[in-house]
């Protein structure tokens, strides 16, 4: 299945995820999140035999020295490499240090373009919305372009691209025509929720049932 999803918070979400074979999940760390989790959250599920094939973390302007203390922390505690992601610019060379893959969420091709130097660069992550809006301006051919043209300045550099969803968005259009889709992550939001922090199960399973077929009925066009 290659759906991801992000932004879970507590053993029950995880263990229902683990249940629909969702196999790749990012923990989201960013302390202004609304699906922040503490770091001792998730070491008390590790520790507790749950796990994913793919873990990841995602970050926003957390301190150095915080992100490294929480990928040694809980490196024990899972068998893959954790995958890094980004909602903003990061110094480079602080990522490199860390020998650890990372995704950015990319919002400016101006950006990706630096990305591309780094090493440890695997991958950046696309909002459905952004797309969607060019798509219908017209302008996702140009943008499609665009995004080519810099890869091709480094042949070498193998880079995959995520669609970021929403709990409301709907694939209705062919995406794979202007950008190579490799995942889809679909992130946590209040309106999967019965109450504040409290998870919508039956809500969660049906989502993630739609995009699956939204994502096949895509892929064979």
């Amino acid at each position: 299945m290659n759906l991801r999803f992000s932004g879970a918070y507590d053993k029950s979400t995880l263990e229902l995820l683990s249940s629909l074979n969702i196999e790749d999940i990012t923990i989201d760390f960013r302390p202004r999140s609304f699906n922040f989790i503490p770091q001792h959250h998730l070491i008390e599920i590790l520790e507790q035999g749950i796990s994913f094939k793919q873990l990841r973390y995602l970050f926003s302007d957390d301190k150095d020295f915080v992100i490294s203390e929480i990928i040694k922390s809980t490196n024990s505690l899972h068998n893959n490499k954790v995958i890094l992601e980004f909602d903003c610019i990061r110094d480079l060379s602080f990522l490199n240090q860390l020998e650890q893959p990372f995704y950015m969420y990319l919002d400016k091709l101006s950006d990706f373009e630096d990305w591309l130097w780094c090493k440890n660069f695997k991958g950046a992550i696309i909002s459905y919305k952004l797309l969607e809006e060019l798509y219908k301006i017209k302008e996702i051919k140009q943008y499609a372009i665009r995004l080519e043209s810099i890869l091709k300045n480094m042949p070498e550099k193998k880079v995959k691209f995520d669609l970021k969803l929403e709990w409301n968005d709907h694939i209705s259009f062919n995406i794979n025509e202007y950008v190579d889709i490799d995942r889809y992550v679909l992130c946590m939001s209040p309106e999967l929720e019965k109450d504040y922090r409290e998870v919508n199960f039956g809500q969660v399973q049906s989502l993630i049932s739609n995009i699956n077929n939204e994502i096949k009925q895509v892929e064979k066009r």
